[in-house]
């Protein structure tokens, strides 16, 4: 109806027509209203498109490689997760890459992110004023200690302790505090000059005002060229609102802030996420996936109750725009919204994706989760003007048309954020630190004169047992190592400081990691995500699985397994290796085979490293067949079953122990 009604005025203003001049502004005035409803209403659809079809989170990086399958090249990870990496020689930088998002239906493509170790005030409630977090204070068992020797000596034992989760004999957790950092994004007022998002010191928006940077976005988009320096980001601008006929704009802004966690978050409770495409691409099992920059983690559940988990504990520390310490209470239409872990009145200036009502709804739940089915939906409300609102007009009652319907104007301004990773994170402000020809050479003429924000080195070489990073990336820029001129005058030889992906090894505990990325992948939300990751569950793990199959995998003892390297075939006969299992007591008394091939083989007898199970199926005998996992006990020197059939022996009584039937045909000798 608004559409033909749109189309009549424009042709009326077109032929003419018997209006006056006053008729003809009305005229004209409408169809501005008519056409700003209709890009309202075209923005919540395409909000609404992005919603069904995924969760908050992250959804692309730029591509840096390409491969013969389509999983080589980047998705949510390219080399590493949000192309993350390591600016360590800054004292408060943490590395991150361009990112295309999606919070809450809004997608968006981020600058070079390259935040900083920075959290809303809390001391000031002015909008977007952030503060640095302190850092913790080193043990006194360490600076108390008279020589450098002994004090690294003394840390990496702090730094051991914190690998095991062991505080008995230094409690480790009053120095190592986990930090968690998110994305936040909100609908704004400044919709012409270039609000910079957040600050860092090697990126900023290559624009002065929105309207200049959509015009070099476009510009890039049509012609599939880049920001050499990766200074752009794709913001979009809807009209949020007609007041007296004139459009109201609003933009879209994002930014990335840290919150000092309170409490500790052990290693323990932060599982590895798998994602098969990229251990494909970068040939890594799930170990050695676990220590690769494209590894992502999820904080594993503290209670059975989806709303009081360990994210969303945490999460609800986080302010909105309010920053720390505003309390706001939501109780539009009488209805107040409540913490559901003990029915307190919610503070919804804080982030948070559950709530509960008094009232249940009409599907008898009156437990929320924010959205319609988001699973990352975390909300913030907020007062600040800079903020764009939203109104409508709501009643309590269904029929808002009765006598006795309550019914108020209700207006808020909100932010949404998503979690990004959990980091284990001061100097004086040199400013003549690089003076001259000093560029970190260990001599007395070229080493730093001290240390600054830009130069932060001051962990000492010997601490670590190697200076190079862990699996490092070719944006990473820091040194190995730099000479720094002490307060005597002396050269030394120092680390960078700042935070790392993974810190280089230790002599004596390893490589550590310090940034766990927790952030969730908007493609999750998919119900064809959702088919896939349970395929892939059950794919990866029969064992555990075995009861959703139509019928047990099994493999024919006629066929042959093929390994191709190199242009090379090579054949490898099922029945190379045959192992027995013993008579069962039972009645009659039968037995099984199974067989390996040599790749079997292989990776149960040699890889004596991390314990090895091959999953296969015996012969058929007395009408059965078993589902057997195989292991190798170096200690006897025999292949033994793990498990039979789920269980941890054969029902009918099988020995555990495996007795060769015969050796393979490729003449390896078997124990």
């Amino acid at each position: 109806m608004t559409l033909i009604r749109l189309a009549v005025l424009l042709l009326t203003l077109a032929s003419g027509g018997h209006c006056t001049t006053e008729d003809r502004v009305d005229n004209l005035e409408e169809i501005s209203r008519l056409l700003a409803r209709q890009s309202m209403k075209q923005q919540l659809y395409m909000e609404d498109r992005t919603r069904s079809d995924g969760d908050s989170g992250l959804k692309l990086v730029r591509q840096r490689h390409d491969g013969a399958k389509s999983y080589n090249t980047a998705t949510h990870a390219s080399w590493s997760i949000a192309a993350l990496h390591d600016h360590p020689e800054f004292e408060r930088m943490l590395g991150m890459g361009e990112i295309i998002a999606v919070l809450n239906g809004v997608e968006f493509q981020t600058r070079h992110n390259d935040y900083n170790l920075v959290r809303p005030s809390t001391i000031s409630g002015e909008y977007h004023k952030v503060e640095d977090i302190p850092y913790p204070p080193v043990p006194p068992e360490v600076t108390s200690l008279p020589t450098v020797e002994e004090q690294v000596v003394e840390m990496q034992e702090w730094f051991k302790a914190w690998r095991d989760s062991n505080h008995t004999n230094r409690d480790y957790r009053r120095y190592f505090r986990p930090n968690l950092c998110y994305l936040e994004g909100a609908w704004t007022t400044d919709v012409d000059t270039i609000s910079e998002p957040f600050d860092s010191i090697r990126h900023q928006l290559d624009a002065d005002t929105y309207d200049e940077m959509f015009d070099k976005v476009r510009f890039m988009a049509y012609t599939g060229d880049k920001n050499l320096l990766e200074n752009l980001a794709q913001l979009p601008s809807i009209i949020i609102n007609v007041t007296d006929g004139v459009p109201v704009r609003a933009q879209w802004n994002y930014r990335i802030l840290c919150h000092p966690i309170e409490g500790n978050v052990n290693m323990t409770e932060l599982e590895l996420v798998d994602d098969l495409g990229k251990r494909l691409t970068q040939t890594k099992d799930i170990e050695k996936y676990r220590d690769s920059r494209a590894a992502r983690f999820a904080l594993s559940p503290s209670s059975v109750t989806d709303f009081t988990s360990k994210l969303d504990q945490i999460m609800s520390q986080i302010p909105g725009k309010n920053n720390y310490g505003t309390t706001i209470i939501d109780e539009t239409l009488t209805r107040p919204k409540l913490d559901p872990s003990d029915d307190s009145p919610r503070n919804v200036a804080n982030y948070h994706r559950w709530f509960k009502l008094a009232e249940k709804g009409a599907m008898g739940d009156n437990t929320v989760h924010r959205g319609y089915n988001d699973r990352n939906l975390f909300v913030a409300e907020t007062t600040q003007p800079k903020v764009a609102p939203v109104s409508v007009k709501l009643c309590k009652y269904p029929h808002r048309n009765e006598a006795n319907a309550e019914c108020e104007i209700v207006k808020k301004r909100v932010s949404y954020a998503i979690p990004l990773e959990i980091g284990y994170y001061k100097s004086d402000l040199g400013q003549t630190v690089a003076e001259g020809d000093r560029n970190g050479q260990a001599t007395e003429n070229e080493a730093y004169n001290g240390i600054n924000d830009r130069y932060f080195y001051l962990t000492p070489l010997e601490f670590f047992t190697s200076g190079n990073s862990l699996d490092a990336d070719s944006a990473d820029t820091t040194r190995k190592s730099v000479g720094v001129l002490g307060p005597d005058g002396v050269v030394r030889e120092v680390a960078a400081s700042g935070t790392r992906i993974f810190l280089p090894e230790i002599t004596g505990v390893g490589s550590m990691r310090l940034r766990y990325p927790i952030m969730p992948l908007y493609i999750e939300g998919s119900s064809i995500w959702k088919e896939l990751e349970a395929l892939r569950d059950v794919v990866l793990d029969m064992q555990q699985y075995m009861k959703y199959f139509y019928t047990y995998p099994a493999i024919s003892s006629s066929s042959t397994n093929t390994k191709t390297s190199s242009g090379s075939t090579t054949s490898y006969d099922n029945t190379a290796a045959m192992v027995l299992t013993t008579s069962a007591s039972g009645d009659p008394p039968h037995f099984h085979t199974l067989d390996l091939n040599e790749k079997q083989y292989t990776r149960l007898v040699l890889m004596y490293k991390n314990p090895q199970y091959v999953n296969r199926t015996t012969s058929s005998a007395e009408g059965h067949t078993h589902f057997i996992r195989v292991t190798y006990d170096y200690e006897m020197e025999k292949f033994k079953i793990d498990t039979c059939d789920g269980q941890p022996q054969c029902p009918d009584g099988h020995d555990v122990v495996l007795n060769v039937l015969k050796n393979n045909t490729a003449g390896i000798t078997y124990p």
